[in-house]
C-alpha cells in the first residue's frame, strides 16, 4: 500500500487507537515505517512499557524502524494509546512530538504524523487529507498510474523507477552479504 494522505495513516492505526467497550486500562505505541516512495513497509508495536517516558523509548523506536535493514525507512508515523489520559492531553502530546522530532537517533527518518489517543478521542499533528494539499509536504513523492501492458524491456516512468529501486535493493543486499563474510 502506498500512503498518499493522512487518512491512509489513520486507517492503518485506527484499530489500535480506540479501546473496545469494557476493556481495561490499555497503553501502547506503534510505528508505521515507509520507504522512499511512501510504501507501507511494516507496522510494529514498540516494546517496553508504554507509560515510560518517550525519551527512554527512543532506542526501541529506532529498533522498530530498522528491523528490516535491506529496505531502508525514509518516513514514519507514530501512534500512541493511553486510556489513562484525560480529555485534555495536548501537553503530553506536545512533549511526545517534540521529543521525537528532536531525537538525533531519528534524524535520518522523516516523521509524517503522530496520533495520540485516550481510547475515545484522538489528537494528531499530521495532515488529514492528501499530502499534496498541505504546505510543507510538497516534497513527498506522489503516485502515478501508468496503464499497461508493460513489456520486459519497458522504459516508461513506472518501470524505470521500479528497476532503479530493484537495483538499489540488490546493491544493499550484496553489501550486506559481503559485510557478513
Amino acid at each position: 500500500m502506498i500512503i498518499e494522505a493522512g487518512y491512509d495513516l489513520f486507517e492503518l492505526f485506527a484499530p489500535m487507537l480506540f479501546a473496545k467497550h469494557g476493556s481495561k486500562a490499555k497503553r501502547g505505541t506503534w510505528v508505521l515505517a515507509m520507504d522512499e516512495s511512501l510504501r507501507n513497509l511494516h507496522t510494529t508495536k514498540v516494546g517496553g512499557d508504554a507509560s515510560e517516558a518517550i525519551e527512554n523509548r527512543i532506542p526501541k523506536i529506532v529498533t522498530a524502524l530498522n528491523k528490516r535493514a535491506l529496505c531502508p525507512v525514509a518516513y514514519y508515523a507514530v501512534a500512541h494509546l493511553d486510556t489513562q489520559l484525560s480529555h485534555d492531553y495536548s501537553e503530553p502530546f506536545e512533549h511526545f512530538a517534540e521529543t521525537l522530532r528532536l531525537a538525533p537517533e531519528l534524524i535520518q527518518h522523516e516523521l509524517l504524523s503522530i496520533y495520540f489517543s485516550n481510547g475515545k478521542s484522538l489528537y494528531s499533528d499530521g495532515p488529514r487529507y492528501s499530502f499534496r494539499d498541505y504546505i510543507g509536504y510538497e516534497h513527498l513523492p506522489r503516485t502515478a498510474t501508468i496503464p499497461g501492458p508493460h513489456e520486459c524491456s519497458c522504459s516508461c516512468l513506472a518501470c524505470t523507477q521500479h528497476e532503479e529501486m530493484l537495483q538499489r535493493n540488490w546493491e544493499r543486499h550484496r553489501a550486506a552479504t559481503a559485510g557478513e563474510s
